[in-house]
C-alpha cells in the first residue's frame, strides 16, 4: 500500500463576468445559503445538486435501500405475516393456526402490499415512533441478514445508482467481515488469559499472547483472506462499479461483542486481507460500543489494533469510537475511548466521536487529530436517532473550533431513511457557523482523507470533484443572476488599490 502525498491545495474562489461585472462566487453562494438557512426545500434542492465527494462512514448492509432486501425476500423466502419472521423454507412442524406464506400465497390472499410495508417498517426507522430507538436500529441488521447475503449485486448496484444521482463521487463502505472456519487450539484458555492480562493491564504478557495466537493462526487465515479478496474483486469487476463518474472501495470489519480471541482472529483476517488488496483499503470494528463485551474489552481491542498495526503498518484504520453518552456509559467509560483509539490503536479516522467533550485528554486528542489530519466522521441523523444527540449537544462545534478535519457521512442510510444530501442540509440548518466555504471544504476532505491507495485514482477522483464544483458554482450564480428576486444576494468582487 502506498501513502498518498498530502493534498495541500484547495480550490480558490473563481470569478466570471456578466457585462464587465466580476461576481464573487463564494460570497454570493454564502449569502444565498444564509438567506435560505431555514428553508428545508431550498436547501434540499441546493445540496442535492452540490458535489459531495465521498461518504466515508458507510455500512454496506445498513445503507442498501430496505426495499432491496424486502423485495428479494418476498420473491424467494417464506414469511410469517404475524411475526414477520423470514425463512428459506416453512418449518416442518408448524404451529396450528400459524400461516407461513410465499409470494404466491401472499398474492392470492391479498397480503403482499401489507406485508411489504410491514417489513420495510420492521427493517428500518420508517414511521418509527419509539421508544426503543437504539434497539430498532441495531436489531434491523439481524432481521434482514438472510436477504443481505443473497443480494450483494443488487445492493451494490443500488448504492452506485443513488451515489451518482446524488452527486457523490466516492463510497468507502464497511462491506463485510472475512469468513474463515479456521480455529486455534484451546480458545477458551486463550480467552481467559487475554481477559486476565487486560484486566491487570499487563501489556507485555498481553503482547506475547497475541504474538502466539497470531503465529498459530496466520497460515490458516491467509487462504481465507485471499478468497475474501477474490470475491470482492469479482463483484467489483463484474458490476463495473468504477467508472468516470464513480469510485468505490471497501473496508473489512470485526465485530466487537464476541469473545476476545474471536475478535482477534477476525482482526487478523481483516488486516491480512487489506494488506494484499488495493480494493480493500482499511479495517474497522463494529457493533454497539455500549454493549457489555464492547465496554469490558475496549482497551484490549485497542491493544489488538496496535499489535496488528505494527505488523501491517500500511493498513489504514477507521475506528468506531466515542459513540457514547452518559445515558449509555458511566463516566469512566466516557473518559478515554477516543483517546485510546487515537493514541493506542493508531486510528487514521474516528467514526462518530460523540463523547469527546467528556474525555479527560480531549485537548490532547483534538490537537493530535488536527496536526496529523485524522478526520472525525460526522453522522448527524444517526447520532440523533440512536443516541438522542442533536443541536448544541452534538460536539461538531468542538471539532470545528479546534480545526479538526471533518467529513460528513450517512452511517446507515437504508435503515435511517436518509441521504448524504439530508446530512448536508441538516448541517447547514443547525450549525450556522458553517459558512459555504466551510461546507465546500468537507467534500474535499472526504477525498483527501479517504483510504484510496492508488495515487492516480485519488487524484482522478479529486479532479472530478473539483470540476464538478466549478460547474455547480457557476450554475448557482448564473441562476441567481437570472432570477430578479435573488439578485440582491449577488456579491460583486472588489479589488483594493495601494
Amino acid at each position: 500500500m502506498k501513502r498518498l502525498f498530502l493534498l495541500s491545495f484547495f480550490l480558490p474562489a473563481f470569478s466570471f463576468s456578466y457585462s464587465q461585472i466580476q461576481i464573487d462566487t463564494l460570497a454570493s453562494i454564502n449569502a444565498y445559503l444564509h438567506f435560505f438557512r431555514n428553508n428545508e426545500a431550498v436547501l434540499t434542492e441546493f445540496f442535492k445538486q452540490m458535489p459531495k465527494g465521498g461518504d466515508l462512514h458507510h455500512h454496506y448492509s445498513g445503507s442498501v435501500p430496505t426495499e432491496v432486501y424486502v423485495d428479494y425476500t418476498l420473491e424467494h423466502f417464506w414469511i410469517n405475516p404475524a411475526t414477520l419472521e423470514v425463512r428459506t423454507e416453512p418449518p416442518r412442524n408448524r404451529q396450528r393456526g400459524v400461516d407461513w406464506m410465499d409470494y404466491r400465497l401472499l398474492t392470492q390472499r391479498g397480503l403482499l402490499d401489507q406485508v411489504r410495508n410491514d417489513l420495510v417498517r420492521e427493517w428500518s426507522v420508517r414511521e418509527f415512533g419509539g421508544p426503543d430507538y437504539s434497539d430498532q436500529f441495531f436489531d434491523a441488521f439481524g432481521k434482514f441478514s438472510l436477504p443481505k447475503n443473497s443480494t450483494y449485486e443488487q445492493g451494490l448496484r443500488a448504492l452506485k445508482q443513488i451515489a451518482v444521482e446524488e452527486n457523490v463521487q466516492y463510497l468507502e463502505t464497511m462491506f463485510n467481515s472475512v469468513d474463515c472456519p479456521a480455529t486455534i487450539d484451546n480458545e477458551e484458555g486463550w480467552n481467559t488469559r487475554l481477559l486476565t492480562y487486560a484486566k491487570e493491564e499487563q501489556t507485555t504478557a498481553l503482547v506475547a499472547a497475541l504474538e502466539a495466537i497470531f503465529d498459530e493462526f496466520r497460515s490458516e487465515a491467509e487462504p481465507c483472506s485471499e478468497t475474501h479478496n477474490a470475491q470482492i474483486r469479482g463483484l467489483h469487476e463484474r458490476l463495473a462499479l468504477d467508472d468516470e463518474h464513480f469510485t468505490i472501495r471497501y473496508q473489512n470489519y470485526a465485530v466487537r461483542v464476541i469473545p476476545p480471541v474471536n475478535v482477534f482472529k477476525d482482526l487478523i483476517l481483516c488486516f491480512l486481507s487489506a494488506d494484499k488488496s488495493e480494493l480493500v483499503v482499511g479495517v474497522n470494528i463494529v457493533a454497539p460500543e455500549h454493549e457489555y463485551m464492547a465496554i469490558r474489552d475496549y482497551w484490549l481491542h485497542m491493544q489488538m489494533f496496535a499489535f496488528l498495526h505494527e505488523k501491517f503498518p500500511d493498513v489504514k484504520i477507521a475506528m468506531h469510537a466515542g459513540e457514547l453518552t452518559p445515558a449509555l456509559a458511566n463516566p469512566v467509560e466516557l473518559d478515554f475511548h477516543i483517546t485510546d483509539a487515537v493514541f493506542i490503536a493508531g486510528a487514521d479516522r474516528i467514526g462518530h466521536g460523540v463523547d469527546i467533550a467528556y474525555e479527560s485528554e480531549s485537548e490532547k486528542v483534538l490537537d493530535e487529530m488536527r496536526v496529523q489530519r485524522k478526520a472525525v466522521e460526522i453522522n448527524l441523523s444517526s447520532n440523533e436517532f440512536i443516541l438522542g444527540v442533536e443541536g448544541d449537544e452534538h460536539p461538531i462545534s468542538v471539532y470545528y473550533y479546534h480545526d479538526v478535519p471533518m467529513v460528513i457521512s450517512t452511517d446507515d442510510a437504508g435503515i435511517l431513511r436518509t441521504t448524504l444530501t439530508d446530512q448536508y442540509r441538516i448541517l447547514c440548518e443547525r450549525y450556522p457557523f458553517f459558512s459555504y466555504e466551510d461546507i465546500r471544504q468537507l467534500p474535499f476532505n472526504s477525498i483527501e482523507l479517504s483510504f484510496i491507495e492508488e495515487d492516480s485514482v485519488k487524484k482522478e477522483v479529486w479532479d472530478r470533484l473539483a470540476q464538478a464544483f466549478e460547474d455547480f458554482e457557476k450554475k448557482v450564480v448564473e441562476e441567481m443572476e437570472e432570477l430578479p428576486k435573488l439578485q440582491h444576494l449577488i456579491k460583486i468582487k472588489t479589488s483594493s488599490r495601494h
